[in-house]
């Protein structure tokens, strides 16, 4: 189908900073066999933090990310602000200097951190399905009414996440209505029946530009060479 397949090593927050460090250091090397031209498919392309946001913070982190941005070049993305602390969407932006934001909802009631996000080009990774089971879709409309870069995304697509696939996160961005909507979809629709955003089709299909835009490789796009 033409899909391409690459990986992100991720570094868990709860972890020590020494462990994230430990995930750049393997990230880089992993990448060091096709530095200047098309990694092959699955390789690893950056790396991410994720992990439990109300306990532990971003500040363990940044000299890491910083590393990993500064020194080895790689590509970042941070999951902040999914249920919590806007402020880490602002120092994954401003003190980790990060390519993504992964969710990131916690920006859509700031106006002037919505105007960071989008004049820094970070891109956020919206996940319809998550957010409206956790009271979070409408941030969504409000990345589309504000410019900001962000995709449509399955986050995990399993049945513990409702299992809403891309089928299903384009009804749920499109208002849960109709009559075609998808099992997963109905029941979530059903169970959160008081949340909507209104995407069109074409609201649709740029959210996928955007995602396309903001990918880290693809087989035409190489990867970043080191700066040492």
């Amino acid at each position: 189908h033409g899909i391409e397949v690459y990986s992100l090593l991720c570094a868990m927050r709860g972890q020590p900073a020494t462990s994230c460090y430990k995930v750049a250091e393997a990230a880089a090397a992993a990448q060091k066999a096709w530095y200047g031209q098309p990694p092959p498919l699955g390789a690893v392309v950056g790396i991410d933090l994720a992990g439990d946001e109300w306990n532990f913070n971003n500040s363990e982190y940044i000299g890491c990310f910083r590393h990993a941005k500064d020194v080895l070049s790689l590509n970042t993305t941070v999951h902040a602000g999914e249920v919590a602390r806007p402020d880490d969407i602002a120092s994954a932006v401003l003190d980790m200097r990060v390519d993504r934001i992964g969710h990131g909802y916690a920006a859509a009631g700031n106006a002037s951190l919505l105007a960071l996000v989008r004049s820094r080009g970070v891109h956020m990774e919206a996940c319809p399905g998550t957010a409206l089971a956790e009271g979070s879709l409408k941030a969504i409309g409000t990345f589309l009414d504000a410019n900001v870069s962000f995709g449509l995304n399955e986050d995990d697509p399993s049945a513990f996440f409702g299992g809403c696939g891309f089928g299903c996160i384009e009804d749920v961005v499109a208002s849960c209505k109709g009559d075609a909507l998808s099992a997963p979809a109905r029941a979530m629709c059903t169970a959160h029946f008081l949340q909507h955003v209104h995407f069109d089709a074409t609201d649709i299909a740029a959210a996928y530009r955007s995602a396309r835009a903001a990918a880290f490789v693809t087989r035409s796009r190489v990867l970043p060479h080191p700066h040492q």
